[in-house]
């Protein structure tokens, strides 16, 4: 079963987003310091059920502003189940270095979401 791990709220002002989310929700938000723009959000303690996030700057979901990210165990097997049943891939498998893989794509009505392999080697060389 696919559970939701991960959101994205993309923005095109990110500065005023995470002021925005701050201020209202008290949300702890940082720069991922990585090469490209990108916040982590803290919605609160681990210990409370929820999920955290991220602001960035809108890149291939378009005009969609939000994008939930599910965890799967094998995102190549995932991809190829979502063409069959229907879906796109809209970005290639890319890692993200220390977490996992990671790809976006769409539903059958064109929602986008994000899948992520969770995998501490990717993207380090061995």
């Amino acid at each position: 079963m696919g559970r939701v791990v991960h959101f994205e709220l993309f923005a095109e002002n990110t500065a005023e987003a995470v002021r925005f989310y701050r201020d209202v929700f008290g949300w702890e938000i940082q720069t991922w310091g990585g090469p490209f723009e990108y916040w982590l959000v803290g919605t609160g303690p681990r210990k409370i059920p929820g999920i955290d996030g991220a602001i960035s700057p809108p890149g291939v979901t378009g005009d969609q502003r939000v994008v939930v990210t599910v965890e799967v165990p094998d995102l190549d097997q995932t991809l190829e189940q979502i063409e069959r049943a229907g879906g796109r891939r809209l970005t290639p498998k890319a890692p993200i270095p220390g977490v996992g893989w990671q790809a976006y794509a769409t539903d059958p009505s064109g929602s986008v979401f994000g899948l992520l392999q969770p995998d501490a080697a990717a993207g380090t060389t061995a």
